[in-house]
């Protein structure tokens, strides 16, 4: 790619099914690129306002971002409901120091297909004022969420799970913020086997969901069962109810 020191990448970019036991990493937070090493800031990509995520990966895939900004990505494509990253397939997505943020639907969509798709968010990672849910995981999905600095904020909702797709969050402080909807997990497709925790790593240091206008947690499992354990939560300040659960099949 060209230098791009004092400006920004303008990107639409797909990734279709990477070979059996490559890895890719993406780095950002270089002032040129003659840098040997990342300045500790973050290189802005901006959607490129194609009607696609900014960026897709379809298949397998075990890809690495850090150091990145990703924002302003404005999505037509309906079978591709994303406008940051969009991952469909199997394998792993891993994140650290990097923003998700202002885009025209969800921040992240991950779809598991022909196996289990993994996305895990290493530290650092903000997911921010996207239009419809900061994170949404569909199918054979995990989200999970790691260590501290963490923080989704400021999206319709903040995290959308349909079931069988499943998280496990293990942080500390506040993680799922000042949202319309904390966490909205539908049980559509449901699989009791799998469950959804999310817990605090230190029992003295409780994990937030706060501050959220529409509800910190809504479980809506009508028509199949759902599993969610929490410990050392604390659902605070959230308006109109901590918790909101309707159909038989909530747990």
């Amino acid at each position: 790619t060209d230098d791009i020191a004092g400006g920004q990448w303008v990107e639409s970019t797909m990734i279709e099914s990477m070979n059996a036991g490559s890895k890719l990493e993406i780095v950002g937070g270089f002032n040129s690129c003659n840098d040997l090493a990342p300045n500790g800031g973050r290189t802005l990509i901006r959607g490129a306002q194609s009607g696609r995520a900014v960026l897709s990966i379809d298949g397998f895939a075990d890809i690495r971002l850090r150091d990145i900004a990703i924002e302003g990505g404005i999505s037509s494509d309906e079978s591709r409901p994303s406008s940051g990253i969009f991952f469909r397939g199997h394998g792993h997505l891993e994140l650290a120091s990097v923003t998700v943020s202002n885009h025209s639907d969800a921040g992240i969509m991950v779809a598991g297909r022909d196996g289990e798709a993994l996305l895990d968010l290493g530290g650092g990672v903000d997911i921010a004022d996207n239009r419809t849910s900061g994170i949404e995981a569909r199918d054979l999905s995990v989200l999970k969420i790691r260590g501290d600095g963490n923080t989704i904020e400021g999206n319709n909702k903040g995290v959308l799970l349909v079931s069988p797709a499943i998280a496990d969050i293990g942080a500390t402080g506040d993680v799922i913020v000042n949202n319309g909807v904390g966490l909205v997990v539908r049980g559509a497709n449901s699989d009791v086997a799998r469950t959804t925790r999310i817990y605090s790593t230190d029992p003295s240091n409780h994990l937030a969901i706060a501050g959220n206008m529409l509800g910190g947690i809504v479980l809506d499992t009508t028509g199949a069962p759902y599993r969610l354990c929490l410990k050392n939560v604390a659902i605070v300040e959230n308006e109109s109810a901590a918790i909101f659960a309707s159909g038989l099949g909530s747990r």
